[in-house]
């Protein structure tokens, strides 16, 4: 069966023109119109869509409010506003209940790239509890301590862009919101944004303040879940992992465009973790101990419990969120990077580096009953690497100088703590 997408706009003349620009696609999706919020509900208590593609501004129930009722109702469905609305407030108000924000007029074929790409992902999920969760997701959690420095920045009278800036881009889940927003067609942006930095400066303190405050997209995660699954490990983890891979990719390119990108994608790379902890508790219990008690390096025993591991998982929803492409593939694919068959360094080459090295210099440290699955005899890492794909990219001479890099950031870190 085609895709099944449904359309809505209180504007007669805007639904003939997508009907009228969206024929060619009519074998691969079968579509459906509605006049306004009302008729759409009604339509969807009748038929089942894969995705909605809403007006933003619409009398009676406005687009907003309609999506916030289908990912109550219908969280896997993928939800687009399309819309010509400048209104800050009401953009804002669409950030929680929708995937992505696309310009008004828009290229049918911009639309069509947006959900194949979302598409792709999904098909990968093999339970349909997954897809749910993950749909139904507005935002990610924060670690508290990292969630209460925001605040403090946000409501301090002396805060600044730089000050904000830096505390989110220390977090997984808030630097995830940030650039889904600045990524928006709402922006216009001639490039897309991969610093959560540059992200914050772009946004403005006011609109980082609103997201925060009066949106409320930033969550704490629970100290249950944090105890249980030690998840503030975790974050220090992803910290670690995106500076060495921002590292990493600076020495092979010189570029910082190919740094934000290896830094964010390394900074969201485990974020598939934090989703199945929260949305699975029980069974990724039963993942964790089947780990030997490690969470961080579980990606079997998650194949093995859920269908597909944490990578995937967070590459779905980041794509959903509409992030850049080459940070999306890095976090689906840094387990597994022969699977995305690139020909080129890329972000994804710099965070499975980083993420393995990582492991391997850590492990060393580690005692037989540390965390680490190989006893702390340093090979951890080494077997996780997967040389055939370095070699594949004439990169596998780089592995010891990268090593030296690891080693030299993560006793630094020691040092610090």
């Amino acid at each position: 069966m085609g895709l099944r997408v449904l359309f809505v706009d209180d504007e007669t003349r805007i639904l003939e023109g997508l009907k009228r620009m969206l024929r060619p696609f009519r074998k691969e999706w079968s579509l459906s119109f509605a006049k306004d919020g009302r008729e759409a509900l009604e339509i969807l208590e009748k038929e089942t869509f894969d995705v909605i593609v809403s007006d933003m501004r619409m009398p009676g129930i406005d687009g907003a409010e309609l999506l916030s009722t289908v990912r109550e109702k219908y969280p896997d469905m993928v939800r687009i506003i399309l819309s010509g609305q400048s209104d800050q407030e009401k953009i804002i108000r669409s950030v929680g209940p929708s995937h992505q924000f696309l310009s008004k007029p828009s290229d049918p074929q911009e639309i069509r790239k947006t959900i194949q790409s979302i598409r792709v992902f999904k098909e990968l999920f093999k339970e349909e509890t997954l897809a749910r969760i993950v749909g139904g997701l507005s935002s990610l959690p924060s670690l508290p301590s990292l969630y209460t420095e925001v605040m403090e920045k946000v409501n301090s009278p002396t805060a600044s862009l730089a000050d904000v800036g830096e505390a989110i881009s220390k977090d997984p889940g808030m630097t995830a919101q940030i650039l889904k927003l600045v990524n928006s067609a709402y922006f216009g942006l001639s490039q897309e944004v991969t610093s959560p930095a540059v992200a914050v400066n772009l946004l403005g303190l006011n609109t980082v303040t609103s997201l925060i405050l009066t949106v409320q997209v930033f969550q704490e995660l629970s100290p249950e879940l944090l105890r249980r699954f030690k998840l503030d490990l975790l974050g220090d983890k992803s910290l670690l992992v995106a500076k060495l891979a921002r590292q990493i990719a600076l020495e092979e390119t010189g570029e910082k465009k190919a740094a934000d990108e290896a830094y964010t994608a390394g900074l969201l790379a485990d974020c598939g973790k934090v989703i199945l902890a929260s949305g699975f508790p029980e069974r990724y219990g039963k993942v964790v101990e089947a780990a030997g008690g490690d969470c961080l390096w579980a990606v079997e025993e998650e194949e093995e419990e859920f269908g597909v591991s944490h990578g995937p998982i967070g590459a779905y929803l980041m794509e959903l969120w509409g992030l850049p492409g080459p940070v999306v593939a890095a976090i689906a694919f840094h387990h597994h990077p022969g699977k995305a068959r690139q020909e080129e360094f890329s972000a994804l080459t710099a965070v499975h580096a980083a993420a393995c090295l990582e492991r391997e210099v850590g492990s060393m440290g580690e005692d037989e009953d540390g965390p680490g699955r190989e006893g702390g005899d340093g090979e951890a890492g080494a077997s996780f690497l997967d040389m055939e794909y370095l070699d594949g990219l004439g990169l596998s001479g780089k592995v010891e100088h990268w090593r030296e890099l690891v080693e030299e950031q993560v006793q630094a870190c020691a040092e610090e703590a």
